[in-house]
């Protein structure tokens, strides 16, 4: 029996009829107790009329643990934009699996099944690192009109790989239901460059920032089972006379190019 468990409370009529045929008090106990699988999902509130304030719920984070408790086989969906701490239960011995997916349409109920009954193999890559404590991030919520951007560009694993904070799940992390080997790789070598972009000025920059200077070719092969996409990332590191990131994501799988002139 599959059971779906999305708020921490109950209303009247959700009572009677999680009570009405077993002759038990409702709650996450009960409920969780008499699931062969339980799927919970949490989210973060945030729209149009409000920031986000947090990156963690108690009340969310207690309803994962309540049900983990009575559940051998809990499966957490996250529904929100941005990371979501998630150390308060990740390493339960009964959390089986976390699927994170915001921003989910109309569709997400469907789309969400496809990827845990395996009808699809999930390939899409975290945007964003999530980290283990909260003072991981080195920025914080700004409520003042004006905001002082000190971190320049040592946003994100920029920041983690600059100091070195090993983060709960890294940027570009992704899991598949099958395995892919990467073979051939082949990247050429590259003079160094020391003339900056001088061209004309477009959005992103002097338009002659974007000129290619390499092509990067990888093969990819399937080596499972089952069929799925894998998505490629290549980084760049920099002289350490550039006082740059320690690496800078420079391309995804399809893109043509590796590099711009200049600081790129």
């Amino acid at each position: 029996m599959l059971r779906w468990i999305l708020n921490d409370t109950y209303t009247s009529s959700e009572t009677s009829a999680l009570g009405a045929r077993t002759g038990v008090v409702p709650g996450y106990v009960n409920y969780a107790q008499d699931s062969d699988a339980c799927l919970v999902f949490v989210n973060a509130l945030a729209g149009e009329g409000a920031d986000r304030t947090e990156l963690y719920n108690a009340d969310q984070d207690t309803m994962v643990k309540t049900v983990a408790d009575n559940c051998n086989n809990t499966i957490v969906v996250i529904n929100t934009m941005g990371p979501r701490l998630v150390d308060q239960w990740i390493e339960h011995e009964n959390v089986t699996a976390v699927l994170y997916s915001p921003l989910l349409g109309q569709n997400s109920g469907k789309s969400t099944l496809d990827v845990l009954y395996g009808e699809v193999n999930p390939s899409a890559r975290l945007t964003y690192t999530i980290a283990k404590n909260e003072w991981d991030y080195n920025v914080r919520v700004y409520d003042t009109k004006e905001c002082d951007f000190t971190e320049g560009v040592y946003i994100d694993y920029r920041y983690f790989d600059a100091y070195n904070i090993t983060p709960r799940y890294e940027f570009g992390c992704g899991l598949s239901y099958t395995s892919f080997t990467y073979t051939d790789l082949n990247v050429p070598s590259i003079e160094a460059l020391s003339v900056y972009p001088s061209g004309k000025k477009s959005v992103g920059g002097p338009v002659d920032l974007w000129d290619v200077i390499a092509n990067v070719t990888v093969s990819v092969t399937n080596t499972g089972g089952r069929a799925g996409a894998e998505t490629p990332q290549l980084y760049l590191s920099y002289p350490e006379t550039a006082k740059q990131p320690v690496r800078q994501l420079a391309a995804l799988s399809g893109w043509s190019w590796l590099a711009g002139r200049g600081r790129r």
